[in-house]
């Protein structure tokens, strides 16, 4: 990609380093506030990246983003039909999301999956981001809106002065801005050049990664008898698959799973607990084939699989800050700290936090309020989804040591997942009821929802219950048949979930469906019977709204198909 920075102008109001989603997304709202926005590439693009896999609450925090901020380029990459109609038809279906645990030289035992199918929203769908398609598709969409872009930009220095931060290339240029924002991830320029980084981390987990792109990977559900995979609307191969066994996990995130695709290559990794599995000298594509030929199903999946480029091994994932927020610049997400991508928590925290971020910057720069203290909220905001990210992760690794234990964590993810969805859909409801985008700024302060939500004191003591349990049974001193047995217990009492919708505590409840008839229960549940926070704070929107939505999305979607086919316009 070429340059598309200007000779003429080397002063802006805000420098943005890296131009991943978090850093594009940001020049996006920034450049559509009247912002000169400069962004700073180290490499070009389009580029590989990981972080695929969408979720509900990545997809609505998307389209909240374009709502709040009046970028619509933003909100095309929270549905699958408007990305396969102005993003790329190289990203994939997601529907589901599976989990398929595994025992060392033994088939997968049906009985021992999970399979969650969310609910079908009428104004998100999410999907699979082919990366190099959908960061360069906002690359494009920010410099349209003004940003400036240079890529090979190595930085030389950098200069955080009172009143002004600078920047020096390598190749002698000298750009300033009021604000920088450093979204280069890992290899952050502002943690290296200002020791940000906190070491050693505070982050319990303790993982490592090995993963690539592949061809000639087929469905899991094909692979299998055809009386395995579990019930249900959607197949495992409609989303996010996961191998899991004791000690770590397979990804299997397909981006060719629909008919207008044209593109059969899947994203995998193998992601390992480095006590279990310590770091070796063993090449990454050699590792990755030890671990798939342990487990004949695994290896069943993945015989025919091709991969597309070498194979990336990493070090330890997990690194965090001492903060996010200094004077005149700020880290995005994961230049700040990163976890693991279990749970595909990441680009649900990042969005997140970029909406905050925007609201802050965008009222800071207009009388020049730039220090640390305007921006403590947002530094606030971040730790505290990293810490309840890592809680998350680590917890799922030692659960993962015996099908019992990762089980009753399971039903707590699903829990936890749950009624976070329904909080980020009613509050971007009550936007459209309202008709008033301003509306939507409310859902900050209930972020992460496990910390701030209204239930927060009961979810957190459920949380440490469980916590406990694991660390007993990874300790040896409780059986994992005990530890999964108290901590079901505790999910059948919690007063703060639709125990008509599904088992929620019953073991053998491994598959839920959220069908039209099973999403009624719930709305049902959390409109009459739920606790009264809940109904007063989650539950506080109309139904009918919810209805008028579908109305439009069908409208929508018939007169797609009528584009796409003149023909259906006699049917």
């Amino acid at each position: 990609m070429t340059s598309h920075s200007s000779a003429a102008r080397r002063d802006h109001d805000v420098i943005v380093l890296g131009t991943g989603m978090a850093g594009t997304a940001i020049a996006c709202i920034l450049a559509r506030r009247g912002a000169s926005v400069m962004m700073l590439e180290r490499n070009t693009h389009p580029r590989f990246a990981i972080g695929e896999s969408m979720l509900p609450q990545s997809a609505m925090w998307l389209w909240m983003l374009a709502r709040r901020f009046d970028v619509p380029e933003i909100g095309r990459l929270s549905d699958f039909d408007s990305i396969l109609s102005h993003v790329s038809p190289r990203c994939g279906l997601k529907r589901t999301f599976g989990f398929v645990y595994h025992h060392e030289g033994r088939d997968n035992d049906p009985g021992e999956s999970h399979k969650l199918i969310p609910p079908d929203l009428p104004f998100v769908q999410e999907s699979h981001l082919l990366r190099e398609d959908s960061d360069a598709y906002l690359l494009d969409a920010a410099i349209a809106r003004g940003a400036l872009y240079r890529d090979h930009a190595r930085i030389e220095d950098i200069d955080i002065g009172d009143d002004r931060v600078t920047v020096r290339l390598e190749d002698g240029s000298v750009h300033r801005g009021r604000y920088l924002l450093d979204g280069s991830g890992f290899r952050s320029q502002l943690a290296t050049r200002f020791g940000l980084r906190e070491e050693p981390t505070r982050l319990r987990t303790r993982s490592r990664t090995i993963f690539t792109h592949v061809e000639g990977l087929p469905a899991y559900d094909d692979i299998v008898d055809p009386a395995t995979p579990a019930p249900g609307s959607q197949r495992y191969h409609d989303g996010t698959l996961h191998h899991v066994f004791d000690g770590g996990w397979f990804w299997v995130i397909p981006f060719g799973n629909h008919r207008e695709a044209g593109y059969g290559v899947t994203s995998v990794g193998v992601t390992l607990d480095m006590d279990v599995f310590p770091p070796n000298d063993l090449p990454a594509a050699e590792e990755f084939a030890r671990h798939v030929a342990r487990f004949p199903t695994i290896a069943r999946h993945f015989s025919d699989a091709r991969p597309i480029r070498p194979f990336v091994k990493t070090g330890r994932l997990q690194y965090s800050s001492v903060g996010s927020a200094g004077q005149r610049c700020f880290l995005l997400p994961h230049s700040a700290g990163f976890v693991d991508p279990l749970y595909s928590q990441g680009l649900v925290s990042t969005f997140e936090a970029i909406y905050a971020l925007a609201l802050t910057l965008t009222a800071a720069l207009e009388n020049d309020d730039l220090g640390p203290a305007r921006f403590a909220e947002v530094d606030r905001l971040q730790r505290e989804q990293l810490l309840a990210a890592d809680h998350l992760v680590h917890n799922g690794y030692l659960a993962m040591r015996d099908f019992a234990t990762w089980n009753a964590w399971t039903h707590l993810w699903m829990a936890n997942k749950l009624i976070g969805d329904i909080y980020t859909t009613r509050t971007c409801l009550r936007s459209l009821a309202a008709e008033d985008p301003t509306t939507l700024d409310e859902a900050i302060a209930h972020v992460p929802f496990s910390v701030n939500g209204p239930t927060a004191s009961e979810h957190q003591r459920l949380l440490s219950l469980c916590s406990r349990e694991l660390e007993a049974a990874a300790a040896g001193s409780t059986a994992p048949d005990a530890a999964a047995e108290h901590m079901l217990a505790a999910l059948a009492a919690s007063r703060w979930l639709p125990h008509g919708a599904y088992g929620w505590g019953r073991g053998s409840s491994t598959h839920v469906d959220f069908t039209p008839s099973r999403l009624a229960r719930v709305l049902l549940w959390g409109k009459l019977a739920a606790p009264v926070e809940l109904r007063r704070n989650v539950f506080d929107f109309k139904v009918s709204t919810l209805a008028r939505e579908e109305i439009r999305r069908q409208l929508r979607q018939r007169r797609t198909a009528v584009e796409r086919d003149p023909q259906l316009v006699r049917a």
